[in-house]
């Protein structure tokens, strides 16, 4: 388990998440959370996203992790000087997809990296096994790519094989 003060736990609650979200993530979910963001370094991404209902009582929220070139993918490609994801993590064979597709991403002038302007990765919450450390996860597509039509499908069609489960 990484320092406490280098966790993303410890941004959310330096930001004082607790109190905004009250009404929308319950104190117990709100427990959950702070545990489940302590896996993961401070700069592992830009942008945390939390997914809230707006009707009944607060519930434990889901999580998503904006991913870009930058200190969350060196983090995610293996590539960051000095933090890395835990090997309770990095060691699950769905990280593993995960954390290949990064490399090849953050590999200067590969056509992932031309094609791919940013990842989101998404953590569901279950009240029967908490947070999945596995992801689902959301690309977008850049808009500025240099391919036509059909290159640019059989980009993407490579790239989801990269990323299909084996």
């Amino acid at each position: 388990m990484l320092p406490s003060n280098k966790t993303l736990a410890f941004r959310i609650e330096r930001a004082g998440l607790r109190e905004k979200s009250a009404g929308l993530i319950s104190p117990y979910g709100y427990v959950k959370l702070v545990s489940f963001l302590s896996h993961f370094p401070m700069t592992f991404t830009s942008g945390i996203g939390f997914e809230c209902e707006l009707k009944g009582p607060p519930k434990p929220a889901d999580i998503s992790f904006f991913i870009q070139p930058g200190d969350s993918l060196d983090i995610l490609s293996r590539k960051h000087s000095q933090q890395c994801l835990p090997i309770s993590i990095k060691t699950q064979r769905e990280w593993l997809i995960l954390l290949d597709f990064a490399n090849g991403w953050n590999t200067h002038e590969s056509n992932t990296k031309k094609v791919i302007q940013n990842l989101w990765l998404e953590f569901d919450y279950s009240t029967k096994n908490g947070y999945s450390l596995v992801p689902r996860f959301f690309l977008k597509i850049s808009n500025d790519n240099v391919f036509n039509q059909p290159e640019l499908l059989k980009i993407i069609c490579a790239i989801f094989d990269k990323l299909k489960r084996k």
